[in-house]
């Protein structure tokens, strides 16, 4: 039996054209996976086609011939044949007739001659054929090649283009920032009623979370000091956090010093020399407190970036601080209750951040004796109806001013008092 021929193979019948097989199983796979185009596609169905209109012609022309000869022959016989039937003497028969033999020679003769040219056509159109495929091959080769130089070169064009268009993207966000950044620095450099809407511990920000202490680690504390009075507890609990705002503003100057003497090799002067508009030194001097002047603004956009990182290690720091200011009403440092610390970290958390802001925040000074100003406290426990000359009594929590001598950000609490009439 003969072998069923695999795809691609090429083995065909006598009777099938290697043209259309190669079409079949090479061409329209390669135009369904799209490595030939439609042009290449339609112009090979279109040359099978009249390739086949051909040798449906040359095999007709060949049948018709090839009945014409037949029929010839078998003329020939059956007169002989008639003749032989007419002798009135059957059983002596005579051969066919010299000119009956002549014919079928010469029959036999034309079919062969015929049957040599079609071969030779065949064979001539089979070259012919095999050559079309060789090219179209070769043709088909070189488009996948083309097509797929083109299409990797132009994905390395794509990808570059797309890194390119990453890169300006990065550039443009990261100057937008930036410019936006220097925009809204330079507006709020030393403009306090400006705020940062981005910054999560702007004044207001601040503002809420002090309150939000004395709601809570304030009457923890308060609840745990215990054998004391009520004045001398609010009193400590007070001391507590303007001590806390005093050692961070302390701190924040030393900071500032330390970064003056280190990258300018200036002396440590006070604050007030530290300003850039003390020019009164000449020009050198002049050119290093610019330099200081552009350090400072750095350092305040550093100590905003890591303030709560900050605020966490000057807690610590105020830890002695504690101890020393609590001895004095008799709290040993070991018997400092764990809420009473608590309190203390998160006033000295807050009031670091109080003094990072540009300009820094202020507390309430609350001078005892000081006229009552309900804008600025709020009352503890003592009602004001009766009061006539309400005065400070008793200082519980101060209040918090966007800057010394600014605008109330969150009120304090105090006890008001019957002050002395005025004659």
């Amino acid at each position: 039996m003969d072998e069923k021929p695999k795809p691609g193979s090429l083995k065909t019948k006598s009777f099938e054209f290697v043209l259309e097989k190669f079409f079949d199983e090479f061409i329209t796979v390669w135009y369904r996976e799209r490595i030939v185009g439609a042009t290449v596609y339609d112009k090979a169905r279109r040359e099978i086609d009249i390739l086949k209109d051909k040798n449906t012609k040359l095999t007709k022309k060949k049948g018709e011939k090839t009945g014409d000869d037949a029929s010839t022959g078998r003329r020939l016989p059956s007169a002989g044949s008639s003749r032989s039937q007419s002798d009135p003497k059957p059983g002596k028969r005579k051969g066919p007739p010299a000119d009956v033999n002549a014919a079928n020679r010469l029959t036999s003769e034309g079919s062969r001659n015929v049957e040599s040219r079609l071969e030779h056509d065949v064979q001539l159109q089979n070259k012919e054929l095999v050559q079309k495929v060789n090219h179209l091959k070769q043709k088909v080769h070189e488009i996948r090649a083309d097509a797929h130089y083109e299409l990797k070169e132009k994905d390395g064009q794509i990808e570059k283009l797309k890194k390119y268009l990453e890169n300006l993207r990065e550039q443009n966000n990261d100057l937008s920032k930036r410019l936006s950044k220097l925009a809204g620095d330079k507006l709020r450099q030393g403009n306090p009623d400006l705020a940062d809407l981005s910054d999560r511990y702007r004044p207001t920000e601040i503002g809420k979370m002090f309150s939000e202490v004395y709601d809570n680690e304030w009457s923890d504390a308060y609840e745990n000091i215990s054998k004391m009075d009520e004045d001398k507890k609010v009193g400590i609990l007070h001391g507590i956090v303007t001590k806390a705002f005093n050692f961070c503003d302390k701190k924040f100057n030393e900071q500032t010093m330390t970064v003056r003497t280190t990258l300018l090799g200036l002396e440590q002067e006070s604050a007030e020399d530290n300003r850039p508009d003390n020019e009164s030194q000449g020009p050198q001097v002049g050119n290093k407190t610019e330099r200081f002047t552009n350090i400072q603004n750095i350092l305040k956009d550093v100590r905003k970036e890591l303030a709560m990182e900050t605020a966490g290690n000057v807690a610590q720091q105020f830890t002695p601080t504690l101890g020393q200011y609590v001895s004095g009403f008799g709290i040993k440092p070991n018997e400092i209750d764990k809420t009473l610390r608590i309190y203390a970290a998160k006033c000295v958390e807050l009031c670091w951040l109080m003094a990072v802001c540009d300009p820094p925040m202020a507390l309430s000074e609350d001078k005892i004796g000081n006229p009552y100003d309900t804008n600025i406290y709020k009352p503890y426990t003592r009602s004001m109806k009766d009061l006539k000359n309400p005065v400070l009594e008793l200082a519980i929590w101060p209040a918090l001013r966007l800057h010394l001598g600014g605008s109330l950000v969150a009120k304090g609490v105090a006890q008001p008092g019957e002050g002395k009439s005025k004659k």
